[in-house]
């Protein structure tokens, strides 16, 4: 059977949701990269949940921690709708996490735009969207 060509994902939001709740199921607490040592087969024979989630954590190299935990907080599984945080409530937690950088919003939205730049390309090179 020959492999399955068509995205797994229609945007980048919905892969990163998907990333992040299956991820804590799988591996609760595991920072974003924890398997992408070993790399699935480069064409997915089909639907399969494993593939998608090595593939998707290999498309978290090149983020700092910083735009690693805001992808998490702002997609993680804080329930399934398709509604973000409040902007207000990301920007307090932030603050607390990393106390030791000025956190403007320009600078937030910075590194968001940033990090969903990173795994969009890296989503595209795996053929997942």
């Amino acid at each position: 059977m020959a492999g399955v060509t068509v995205a797994r994902f229609k945007s980048r939001e919905a892969a990163l949701r998907f990333y992040f709740r299956a991820s804590e199921l799988l591996t609760p607490n595991a920072k974003p990269g924890i398997f992408s040592t070993r790399r699935p087969p480069k064409v997915h024979q089909g639907p399969n949940i494993i593939d998608d989630l090595l593939a998707l954590d290999s498309c978290f190299h090149g983020m700092n921690d910083v735009q690693l935990w805001l992808l998490h907080e702002l997609y993680g599984p804080g329930g399934f709708s398709l509604k973000l945080r409040p902007v207000a409530e990301v920007f307090e937690a932030l603050q607390r996490k990393f106390p030791k950088h000025e956190w403007t919003p320009h600078r937030i939205a910075q590194f968001k735009r940033e990090a969903l730049k990173i795994f969009e390309a890296h989503l595209r090179r795996e053929r997942l969207m």
